[in-house]
């Protein structure tokens, strides 16, 4: 649940400072990065720091290797659920925060 706030946090402030595209292309590159880096980087952490009393560098690198495939393949799926959705999901989201009069209605 951390890595996943962290994730939608850094989303909104990069798109916020511009530096993250509203475009399907860009969030599906930063959604494949995320998925990788942030939340596997994270969980495989936790997994060691959890079920070891003595945690290692040996065993972090072994907890990295043996979780690779799982997040090669979350971040392949979190790309083919953005590219199918993204366009739906911006345009509600655009509606909402103009609902809500959270931007202008530009």
């Amino acid at each position: 649940m951390f890595a996943l706030g962290i994730i939608g946090f850094l989303a909104g402030v990069l798109f916020k400072k511009g530096m993250l595209p509203r475009n399907r292309i860009a969030l599906c590159a930063f959604g494949a990065v995320v998925a990788f880096v942030i939340y596997g980087g994270l969980t495989n952490l936790s997994m060691v720091l959890m079920y070891e009393s003595q945690p290692s560098v040996e065993l972090l690198g072994a907890a990295y290797l043996h979780g690779l495939p799982f997040d090669l393949m979350h971040a392949l799926a979190t790309v083919i659920f953005l590219a199918l959705i993204s366009k739906p999901m911006l345009e509600k989201l655009h509606r909402i925060k103009i609902k809500y009069g959270m931007i202008d209605s530009k």
